[in-house]
């Protein structure tokens, strides 16, 4: 008999048991007709019981004939229900005749073997299962069956759509059954596992309605949801509450730290015990499943790294994700020492016919276009752990799942970045940089992605690599400002923690560590005099000196004179400017540095060390630059749009604000200010154009004949905020400054209002590859991987496939185990013993 089947029985003649005594109570009482009605149900439940006995084992078992004896016993009850000595001695009767059938049916009717029944729809998902099947299937108390469901693609009405089963794409080594030949509802299985947990809630796809959750519930005793994804620490909002959540018996967690991502309704029903996903790939056998013999001729003996399309980067990015999909194509074309194995998700199709049929189009092109022109190996295979143990790494977005099968095997990843397109053929990289220093008839500059140090003759478009720095520092703005004297170049750090001399004759670094310097934001300019740099504060605490012949620092606190003019309130965005930023000038032995803060310019004395302020402008105003024009300094707004002539001898000061036709800005309008030829030029921060100034205040347009727009930008690519870098005065009066637009550095000629623009391009393989620095964990749902940016690019991870490190590989793993229960192959095998020790007991 079903195990089942055998409960409900027992559970009827509990029912008898209770109706005894309620019985007895009613005679006694003298509620007849009560009584009577009660005996008739007691009846009924006894020929129920016998019935469904005889239904399930046939005759010879003992428990029919007691039973009939207790039914014809209820009949001598019913006849003598008046008699209270005769119905007592009845109702005692009739208890120990339960008794006797209720031992029967428990000690002496066997219980079948429980049926288990595995609901997988997309084949694909199976892996999701697998390893719980595998420990039911070796339970010889079980009786498992596999049933794959059918779904429908939902039509962009919501309507289903196609039809899909896939019963035929289960591996060989699973037993299929059909799913329109075992009736559940009639079979009623011991347990039932799904992984669809939407029901009619998913408007891309839905399984059948007769597998929704609400019936599945209705057809067993014991349902469990086992999710079909794996994740990485978190999860994804639009699974934190389902139907099925509240009908399942048993939620299958992946780690106790996923418990918070589900309702608190649902706790009491979580498991976190890991996920099958895991046991399939870290229990993978190579006999069950044979990589394709194409796959292994395309391959040969290169490196296959798995470029995994999913389907929220294309709802996400849509047409970006398709051109990023076919820039990694041209890419896979160009590079004859990998393979690229191309695996879209297997509903992308699907989704996108329902949810962005506009979109479907192109990607078959895509894909007709990566399969005709062979340009790697098209994975559209069922089984996806073929394809992870077949691959040595992973590239694709980090919502997918698949990327931690491959973070549990120690294989590494590599997280797209939709907004960067990838360079192709022998494009270089665009630099970018932050100052520029003369020396030699050279102009010397730092990279602004790294430590590299550059430099170029002032006609010339050919950029010499100089040295790549004592320590070769990937790491943005490393360096704000960069100066010279005589036969040295001195590197300002700005997210660094040293001050960088450099001898360019003989080619040698030295460095000098700055005290408690900040991760970032240390200094914002610097200046010589005699033979000292003087590094002027961005957020540091202190003007410090660096003493070029001893290379000692020396440290001058200043943030504590700011306190008594700061009028801001604590939490205004104001408080989070730099002390000092482009405001910075310098006449003979004096430094003067306008304030981004306040309305105060600081005046430092090198001789003497000492600190004096000067009050300019009104209260609100703080300045984000300073020029001088022989007379007079010249100061723009930091968080305004004022500009003010203030004579330092006088302490007169005018504001001006007669802007040009045209002009647009209110606030963080301005990013530098420089003096050339008579002329000053104001260079846009967030405005929308060069203002040319001359010294009585006129303000014009600077007609430059510039190819693009203030504010505006070539590509992503491009995406630094300000519209400069910077801008500075050479000796020779020409102004140079370098556009976000398209990172040209311009030339500028103020008189006669002429400029040219050249792009500084570099090799990238010129810099050394430290991308292993960049692995670690990228988020809330990444443990670890290395994620794509412009100084990550795709190629150099490629590079770094050439020679992995084993540290790396294993750090990824052990991240990984913090975040996964029974990381160790055996979560199936605990599923399926927690649900058998709670289903038995």
């Amino acid at each position: 008999m079903r195990k089942y089947l055998k409960k409900r029985l027992l559970s009827l003649m509990d029912s008898m048991n209770e109706a005894h005594v309620i019985l007895k109570k009613q005679l006694k009482k003298k509620n007849y007709a009560v009584a009577n009605r009660l005996l008739e149900d007691c009846q009924a439940c006894a020929i129920k019981v016998g019935t469904t006995i005889e239904q399930s084992e046939g005759g010879g078992t003992d428990a029919v004939p007691i039973l009939e004896e207790y039914c014809e016993m209820v009949y001598q009850l019913s006849r003598s229900m008046d008699n209270e000595k005769e119905s007592d001695k009845f109702i005692k009767k009739l208890q120990k005749q339960l008794n006797k059938a209720t031992n029967s049916l428990r000690d002496y009717i066997q219980e079948e073997k429980l049926q288990i029944v595995f609901l997988p729809d997309k084949a694909s998902m199976w892996d999701s299962l697998e390893s719980v099947w595998l420990a039911a299937k070796e339970d010889k108390g079980c009786d498992v069956y596999v049933i794959p469901i059918p779904y429908f693609d939902r039509n962009p009405d919501g309507s289903f759509g196609e039809m899909h089963y896939e019963g035929a794409q289960y591996p060989d080594y699973v037993p299929i059954t059909d799913w329109q030949e075992y009736n559940l509802e009639q079979r009623h299985p011991d347990v039932i596992y799904f992984i669809n947990p939407f029901d009619d809630c998913n408007y891309a796809t839905s399984v059948h309605p007769y597998f929704y959750s609400e019936k599945l519930r209705t057809f067993t005793d014991w349902l469990v949801y086992i999710p079909y994804y794996c994740s990485g620490g978190s999860q994804a909002k639009h699974f934190y509450e389902l139907p099925a959540y509240h009908r399942a018996d048993k939620i299958i967690a992946q780690s106790p730290q996923l418990i918070r991502y589900f309702t608190p309704e649902v706790y009491q029903k979580i498991a976190a015990l890991g996920t099958p996903k895991f046991d399939k790939v870290l229990n993978y056998e190579h006999e069950r499943s044979q990589v394709p013999e194409q796959w292994r001729r395309i391959a040969g003996d290169r490196p296959i790294i798995m470029y995994n399309t999913s389907i929220a980067s294309i709802l996400s990015y849509e047409m970006q994700a398709l051109a990023k999909i076919k820039s990694i194509f041209r890419l896979a074309q160009r590079r004859t020492d990998v393979v690229v194995l191309w695996r879209p998700h297997p509903l992308i199709k699907s989704v996108l016919k329902s949810m962005r049929p506009e979109l479907l189009k192109e990607f078959n092109q895509l894909e007709r276009e990566f399969i005709d022109h062979k340009i790697g190996i098209y994975d559209d295979t069922s089984d996806l752990t073929v394809s992870v143990m077949f691959c040595d790494a992973y590239i694709g977005e980090e919502t997918s799942s698949v990327v931690h099968l491959f973070g549990v095997l120690g294989k590494p990843a590599f997280l797209l970045n939709m907004t960067i397109p990838e360079k192709i053929g022998d494009e270089k990289t665009p630099l970018h940089f932050y100052d520029i220093a003369e020396l030699n008839g050279e102009l010397w500059f730092s990279s602004g992605k790294n430590s590299a140090l550059y430099s170029i003759e002032k006609d010339s478009k050919e950029i010499v690599l100089q040295s790549l720095g004592p320590t070769f520092i990937k790491k943005n703005r490393l360096f704000n400002k960069i100066v010279s004297q005589n036969d040295r170049i001195f590197l300002i750090p700005y997210n660094h923690n040293a001050i960088w001399d450099y001898h360019p004759d003989s080619g040698e670094w030295s460095s000098t560590v700055i005290k408690n310097a900040l991760a970032l934001g240390n200094f914002s300019s610097g200046c010589l005099d005699k033979d000292s740099v003087y590094m002027i504060p961005a957020q540091y605490d202190y003007i410090v000196e660096y003493d070029i012949q001893s290379q000692q620092c020396y440290y001058y606190e200043i943030r504590s004179k700011f306190k008594k003019y700061e009028t801001f309130p604590t939490d205004s965005e104001t408080e989070r400017d730099p002390l000092f930023f482009n405001g910075v000038c310098q006449q003979d032995n004096l430094i003067l540095m306008a304030s981004a803060r306040t309305n105060q310019v600081f005046e430092f004395n090198t001789d003497t060390k000492a600190l004096t302020s000067y009050e300019v402008g009104k209260k609100e105003n703080n300045y984000w630059g300073m020029a001088y024009d022989g007379e007079n300094y010249w100061l723009i707004s930091n968080r305004g749009k004022a500009i003010v002539k203030w004579n330092y001898q006088t302490g007169h000061f005018m504001e001006y604000n007669q802007f040009p036709a045209g002009f647009s800005g209110e606030t963080q309008c301005f990013f530098n200010i420089v003096y050339s030829n008579g002329y000053l030029l104001v260079f846009p921060k967030y405005s929308n154009m060069i203002l040319k100034i001359d010294k009585n205040g006129n303000m014009t347009l600077a007609d430059l004949g510039l190819p693009y727009q203030e504010g505006a930008r070539k590509s992503s690519s491009y995406n630094w905020s300000s519209n400069y870098y910077f801008s500075k005065t050479l000796q020779d009066e020409t102004v140079m400054a370098m556009s976000a637009y398209d990172n040209s550095l311009l030339h500028i000629d103020v008189k006669n209002e002429k400029c040219k623009l050249r792009q500084c391009f570099v090799d990238e393989n010129a810099w050394l590859s430290v991308i292993a620095r960049r692995f670690g964990k990228c988020g809330e749902n990444i443990p670890f991987a290395c994620r794509e940016n412009h100084d990550a690019p795709l190629s150099e991870f490629i590079e770094y496939m050439a020679k992995p490190d084993e540290k790396i590989r294993k750090n990824q793993i052990q991240a990984y185990r913090e975040v996964i229960s029974n990381m160790d192959g055996t979560c199936g095998k605990k599923i399926h013993q927690m649900v058998m020790n709670e289903f038995r007991s």
